[in-house]
């Protein structure tokens, strides 16, 4: 399977076009419906990893994963409030562990499901979500004592309990996603980031972005941008999508740390993970 060259070239030109990421995306999403592409179908969350370029290539934090499904469980879960969006795995098997390979080293993580290998998509949004009910499928430990079971375990208590008909059935038969052939993605690689940009502008009242994904956002805008940055703080400013890093100007800072101390074009995850601690000097 191939995209239509009439159909790449729209999508081309939406994304070279001056509309906001949202827009770009709205009109990008009604193309491939139209063109009957792209199309909805309900999942089940164990058929799921999540994709690479996640959060800049920073995918899911556990913990933060397990936390999120506690509010969910708490506040009860609503399926009209998931705009989940997702791509196949290629089925080339070489490029299919290429690409999950930094997700199955996430998931020896005692929090994280393991991959199975029945898995045939990637999450480009609902990821948290996702694998947090893989989890619970799984039965793994978890770090939040009230989710946990007498063994410190997630499991089926939780997915009978009073949360819910929506929370039942995303445990049981998952939920509607907005599916991406993988040749979409082959053909248009960088589209991938304008979805997950787009979604978490949408979404970041369910999130927190952290200062190492702001930074991972920052530099990997750098790099599509083939390093020519006019204005620091405007490309902080339009990655950052956390509140609290817009306080006081730290998005600022964070571009400043991105811009003297990481390369930039040759940035990676490791890299501000090891230079982090020199990244608070500027905060003052």
């Amino acid at each position: 399977m191939s995209l239509d060259t009439s159909v790449s070239k729209q999508i081309t030109d939406f994304m070279k076009s001056d509309l906001a990421p949202l827009q770009k995306w709205k009109s990008i999403k009604a193309l491939l419906l139209e063109k009957q592409i792209a199309f909805y179908s309900t999942l089940r969350a164990d058929s799921f990893v999540v994709h690479r370029c996640n959060r800049s290539g920073t995918l899911v934090n556990p913990h933060n994963m397990h936390n999120k499904g506690m509010q969910i469980l708490q506040a009860g879960a609503d399926k009209s409030m998931l705009h989940s969006v997702c791509t196949e795995l290629h089925p080339d098997n070489d490029k299919k562990q290429a690409a999950i390979a930094d997700f199955k080293a996430l998931c020896e993580s005692p929090y994280m499901a393991p991959v199975t290998g029945a898995e045939r998509y990637a999450s480009l949004s609902s990821g948290h979500t996702s694998q947090f009910v893989k989890a619970v499928l799984a039965g793994v430990d978890t770090p939040e004592a009230e989710l946990a079971d007498a063994n410190g375990k997630l499991g089926p208590h939780l997915y009978r309990c009073d949360s819910g008909e929506d929370w039942h059935q995303m445990c049981t038969s998952g939920w509607s996603w907005l599916v991406l052939p993988f040749y979409v993605e082959e053909r248009h690689p960088d589209l991938i980031d304008l979805i997950q940009n787009a979604l978490n502008m949408s979404n970041s009242i369910f999130g927190i972005q952290s200062e190492i994904e702001l930074a991972s956002s920052i530099a990997a805008a750098v790099k599509a941008k083939g390093g020519h940055v006019e204005d620091w703080n405007q490309l902080a400013l339009d990655c950052c999508q956390g509140p609290s890093l817009k306080k006081g100007d730290q998005y600022k800072a964070i571009a400043k740390f991105v811009r003297l101390y990481s390369g930039a074009l040759a940035v990676t995850s490791y890299s501000f993970c090891l230079y982090w601690p020199y990244l608070t000097m500027f905060f003052s």
